[in-house]
């Protein structure tokens, strides 16, 4: 019976221990709560683009992007620096990238919208805009709702981030 109950003591013992979760610190700039961020002026943006990838090598870029304000507190992309991560060595690029999704052009608001499915490596990320901060609130809660909804309409810009593009504040 002894042999029984230190049986039970040490399988519940090493239950306990495998349910620690480990708490991750949360994104930089990014709350939990909202997994959204705002563009705003004066704030900076990273985007990494992979480029190439075989098994031994893979290399990406990462471009820089200040966001500017402007009149009637639209924001704007200015495209700041790029290097290419190629081999192990980062070389300097000139030239803005050609980003694989779209970016508004002269919106008043633009937020990066993170929708988180069943963990924090399973995700998707959508750019949004509009003129109007009530618009842009609303399309975040149509899209959280329905990913489906992420569409470019009259008043509303949306668009997906492909897989393995990370953009990020700075």
């Amino acid at each position: 019976m002894s042999r029984r109950f230190l049986a039970v003591v040490a399988l519940s013992a090493l239950a306990a221990c495998s349910r620690k979760a480990v708490n991750k610190p949360p994104t930089p700039g990014i709350a939990p709560e909202t997994a959204y961020f705002d563009l705003q002026p004066g704030s900076k943006l990273r985007i990494v683009l992979p480029l190439k990838s075989d098994q031994a090598q893979s290399s990406f870029e990462i471009a820089h992007y200040a966001v500017a304000g402007h009149r009637g507190r639209r924001v704007q992309l200015e495209f700041l620096s790029a290097e290419i991560a190629n081999n192990g060595r980062m070389v300097s690029e000139p030239r803005a990238p050609v980003l694989p999704f779209g970016f508004p052009d002269k919106p008043a608001y633009i937020r990066l919208l993170y929708l988180q499915r069943l963990s924090e490596a399973d995700h998707n990320m959508a750019v949004l805009a509009a003129d109007r901060m009530t618009i842009l609130e609303e399309a975040t809660k149509q899209i959280r709702a329905d990913p489906a909804r992420c569409a470019t309409m009259d008043k509303i810009f949306c668009s997906w981030v492909p897989p393995r593009v990370a953009v990020r504040p700075d």
